[in-house]
């Protein structure tokens, strides 16, 4: 078979290089001169197209990225064609001058078109086609961070877009992928060695995410450390959703830093002053306003947190708290959890008609059926899987297995620590936390336990206290800088948010009880000392026995114990030796001895047991316990109008300790003090063994 051989088809295309492009330029004006003038046409018809040229002209020089001189270049010859035509037009073309000046012109233009001719970039084997256009502005810039990567990363991209920051503190990059298979986690990976290559300044980086599809990447590059400028809170206190993310700061191009609340549990880490505390009064602020949802939080060390947002309320301001809930204690903390516990079970079966109606896989949340924000301050107390205490590992259980089942309820979790370290926050409470926030730490370890090591949590790039990393599911590492929540915006918002917020639904109150309808008397009596209820102008007292008639002193009986009581100064009293001698022969008796007036009285054991009564708190105590063996401590704190702490401090100066183990009663299981350990103190007393101290002796009565 003879292969044959094609002819290529004719070219008919103008070639435009230098001389081509002059040449062509010559003939086309003189062309259009003379049929101007042949037809007799107006003057001013080339003159407006002459400004319509020199219009698209640098319209055109600008969409291709042509410099400032290519410009000026190109707009110069639309404008010196048009003014020849122009003239032609109003007088003629066939003149020698005419002709001279035309040539001329296209002599020039020609000569200069290498100067000022566009760059188009380079194709080749392993580059795509440019799939947008590039304006100039920021046809360099691309052009760097091309070269850029492919000298640190080896990988050859396409940048399509370059959009810089309203705030003016750096850019984002749109980019292509090559087809070779590349994904963006090897530019994720090399964003440091990006940053140094780029000299950005000290605390400043580059942060790759995802781009529109799999082939494509966006990489924010900052220019100027926004971190290290002030964000002020914005303030907002109209209710919000709880499904709609939660704002807190600020990127560091500006944009919102915002977490969700309704599914994802939270976990925080922050040293002292890194404004852990300021971002927990944040989260409470965005959770608490929220139209279908209610705050609780614990904070064993006195409830220090929650005290502001419960401030109008303990001043009579509002009727009720804007946080629903607060455990200052590890009882009231033990007895929240379990009750919080019960209630996301119990929701589970009360409301699973309404998924059924909303055809929802969860839990349709609302005004009448809001979501339950749980917040625990400092958890690396409770959380410690280290600890031994066994109403903090009951917590920490109780805590955790909310975290596991609250999802679909509406339970959720905000955890904080002041370290991520396995000692303080278990794996598995890491684990569970999508939302992670790690404030400002210059440790890089604890900061990669929370984050995940090779995740780009560098410390370097934050900028100190109120700055940290935070991540949500789908989303890399990426740093920010928390709002500025002052004390006086939330009394503000305390007032607002209380008289807004939803009440618990009824199916949970019946969980709760008593014990969680109680809960706002315990409250103010913590932090004010102000029962919200009437309460008894006298507490109660133990019945005592009427006064028995005074009796003359009976005589020694003989045979019976006798004491002798000294007076006077020991300078005076008798050497022990002889007492004992004495005491060996028989009875003991003052006037055995030279005491001196007054120094010597003879008395019963009965009298000195008399003589030292038992204090009115053991009294009320045993009283209160009555037949029973045991009792809570938060029952007999009550039903003495004490709070726990000070009862643990008073019955503690008499020896009287809480069990070490929580036990059952009334349903409720959690610690207090045995019976008999309140009656060998009370019998230690009256024997005189023990010495009532001056706090539990001035306890008063009444």
């Amino acid at each position: 078979m003879v292969a044959t051989k094609t002819k290529p088809p004719a070219d008919w295309s103008l070639t435009h290089g230098p001389i081509g492009g002059a040449v062509n330029g010559f003939l086309a004006l003189a062309a259009l001169g003379a049929a101007a003038h042949a037809v007799d046409i107006d003057a001013w018809l080339p003159a407006a197209g002459t400004a319509v040229s020199a219009v698209g002209s640098i319209l055109h020089s600008l969409d291709r990225g042509a410099h400032t001189p290519t410009l000026l270049y190109r707009l110069c010859c639309a404008l010196s064609a048009g003014s020849w035509l122009t003239y032609t037009a109003a007088t003629t073309p066939w003149t020698s001058g005419a002709f001279y000046a035309l040539g001329l012109g296209a002599l020039a233009a020609g000569v200069l078109a290498p100067w000022f001719r566009i760059k188009e970039p380079a194709t080749g084997a392993g580059r795509t086609v440019r799939a947008a256009v590039v304006p100039r502005r920021v046809a360099q810039v691309a052009a760097d961070w091309e070269q850029r990567i492919l000298a640190v990363t080896r990988v050859r991209v396409e940048i399509t877009d370059v959009r810089t920051w309203d705030s003016k503190a750096g850019y984002t990059l749109t980019g292509l992928l090559p087809l070779d298979g590349t994904t963006r986690q090897i530019l994720a990976g090399a964003s440091d060695q990006l940053a140094a290559a780029a000299r950005l300044p000290d605390g400043c980086g580059v942060e790759v995410a995802k781009g529109p599809h799999r082939g494509s990447f966006v990489m924010h590059v900052m220019t100027v450390n926004r971190l290290t400028e002030d964000v002020d809170w914005h303030g907002d206190l109209s209710a919000r959703d709880i499904h709609d993310p939660a704002w807190l700061g600020e990127h560091r191009d500006s944009s919102p830093m915002t977490v969700p609340l309704r599914e994802e549990s939270v976990i925080l880490i922050g040293q002292k002053g890194s404004g852990k505390t300021t971002l927990l009064h944040g989260l409470i602020w965005e959770s608490a306003r929220c139209f279908n949802g209610l705050t609780a939080v614990i904070d064993v060390n006195g409830g220090s947190l929650a005290q502001p947002w419960l401030h109008p309320w303990l001043e009579g301001e509002t009727a009720r708290p804007a946080i629903d809930w607060v455990a200052a204690d590890l009882d009231e903390a033990l007895e929240m959890t379990r009750i919080l516990v019960e209630m996301a079970i119990d929701r589970k079966t009360s409301y699973r008609h309404l998924k059924v109606q909303h055809n929802l896989s969860l839990l349709p949340l609302s005004a009448d059926l809001p979501s339950y924000q749980l917040l625990v301050d400092e958890g690396g107390e409770l959380m410690s899987t280290t600890s031994r205490d066994p109403i903090k590992n009951e917590i920490r259980d109780n805590i955790e297995e909310l975290l596991r089942i609250g999802r679909d309820a509406g339970f959720n979790t905000i955890i904080s620590a002041l370290r991520a370290v396995q000692d303080m926050v278990s794996p598995d409470v890491v684990k569970q936390s999508k939302v992670k926030i790690g404030m400002y730490c210059d440790d890089e370890a604890e900061l990669a336990y929370l984050f995940g090591w090779n995740k780009g949590a560098d410390p370097d790039e934050l900028a100190g206290p109120g700055t940290g990393f935070y991540r949500v599911p789908g989303s890399t590492v990426r740093p920010f800088k928390g709002g500025n929540l002052r004390h006086g915006d939330i009394a503000r918002a305390a007032v607002t948010i209380a008289n807004n917020r939803p009440d618990l639904d009824a199916a949970g109150i019946a969980v709760g009880g008593d014990f969680y309808r109680d809960r706002l008397q315990r409250m103010r009596e913590t932090f004010s000392g102000k029962a919200q209820v009437a309460l008894p102008t006298q507490r109660p007292r133990a019945p005592q026995p009427p006064a028995p008639a005074e009796q003359p002193t009976p005589p020694a009986r003989a045979g019976g114990p006798q004491l002798t009581v000294l007076r006077g100064g020991a300078a005076s009293w008798p050497d022990p030796s002889e007492i004992a001698a004495a005491a060996a022969a028989g009875p003991v008796f003052a006037g055995d001895y030279d005491l001196g007036t007054g120094q010597g009285e003879t008395l019963t054991a009965e009298q000195v047991h008399d003589a030292a009564p038992v204090p009115e708190l053991l009294i009320q105590a045993l009283d209160v316990i009555g037949e029973d063996r045991r009792i809570h401590s938060v029952a007999l704190a009550r039903a003495l109008r004490l709070e726990q702490a000070e009862l643990a401090d008073l019955l503690g100066a008499l020896g009287v300790r809480t069990l070490p183990n929580p036990f059952e009663r009334g349903g409720e299981r959690l610690r207090g003090y045995e019976r008999q350990h309140l009656q060998d103190a009370a019998e230690a007393i009256r024997r005189g063994e023990l010495q009532v101290p001056p706090e539990v002796a001035d306890w008063p009565a009444a």
